[in-house]
């Protein structure tokens, strides 16, 4: 399930409350996708819920679509307690002019001041 908020018109929020799959990436790339026809660049602040899981396919379409949108990014932030995801987010930094964090879901609330500044 995934569900949807809005800081500002250059900011969307994505709160993502089940495992992560191919069907879910698709409709996470949408809502992106809606803000960024508003939007020369955004913020994004993706919620992964702890619990949550993510495919290899999701984690590989998300990487591809993230790349490719990479020049329309300003800020990232990703909220999970998955280390192994907030490790990739880190070599995404390398290879993205946007600024990408990543926090534990316990630090949420820092993330949100973050993406909103």
């Amino acid at each position: 399930m995934v569900s949807t908020f809005k800081f500002a018109d250059h900011v969307v929020g994505v709160l993502i409350e089940s495992n992560l799959n191919d069907e879910l990436v698709h409709e996470v790339h949408a809502i992106i996708l809606e803000r960024l026809k508003e939007n020369k660049k955004i913020n994004v602040f993706i919620e992964i819920r702890t619990g949550s899981t993510i495919s290899l396919a999701a984690f590989l379409k998300d990487l591809f679509f993230t790349l490719k949108h990479a020049g329309q990014f300003q800020k990232i932030a990703l909220v999970t307690d998955l280390v192994w995801f907030q490790n990739v987010m880190a070599v995404k930094d390398l290879v993205m002019n946007a600024e990408i964090r990543s926090f534990s879901n316990k630090n949420r609330m820092e993330a949100i001041t973050w993406i909103a500044q």
